[in-house]
């Protein structure tokens, strides 16, 4: 559900945007949610198909965060959000960290409205009770190596 949440923000903000293009999604291969993200992409990608709802959602691919400098950013502006939100100081040799969080950075609370909205949306796409992964088969099985 995180990744579809996540997923449903970038399209979100691609709307907000007017960006009217797939957006590809590249995450560490390490990923220990792999199998969920890959199996909750291709619901995503069948939904678009099927309902003609356009989510923004483009290719799904995973890489090693050591070879994938991208990654390792990714793994940093985590790493300092979650910091500042559990109101820990990013200081000293850190303190540069501060700056990613410009007009640039998006952080959205998913309070209880914002939380029933998204559900709502999904909802008459007829996503199954227990989740995507119930009903995608063996969609994107191939990428889950």
């Amino acid at each position: 559900m995180c990744f579809i949440l996540a997923a449903y923000l970038n399209h979100l903000l691609a709307d907000a945007n007017s960006y009217s293009g797939c957006i590809p999604l590249i995450l560490d291969t390490g990923n220990s949610h792999k199998r969920h993200v890959v199996e909750s992409h291709a619901w995503m990608i069948e939904t678009q198909k099927k309902f003609g709802q356009y989510f923004h959602v483009g290719s799904l691919t995973f890489e090693d965060d050591k070879k994938i400098g991208i990654l390792q950013a990714a793994d940093v502006i985590a790493w300092s959000a979650r910091r500042r939100l559990t109101g820990f100081e990013i200081s000293g040799c850190y303190a540069p960290l501060n700056k990613i969080f410009d007009e640039h950075h998006v952080e959205e609370a998913w309070n209880s409205e914002s939380l029933a909205h998204f559900g709502d949306r999904l909802a008459k796409y007829k996503m199954p009770k227990n989740g995507p992964l119930k009903t995608v088969g063996t969609l994107g099985k191939d990428r889950l190596g």
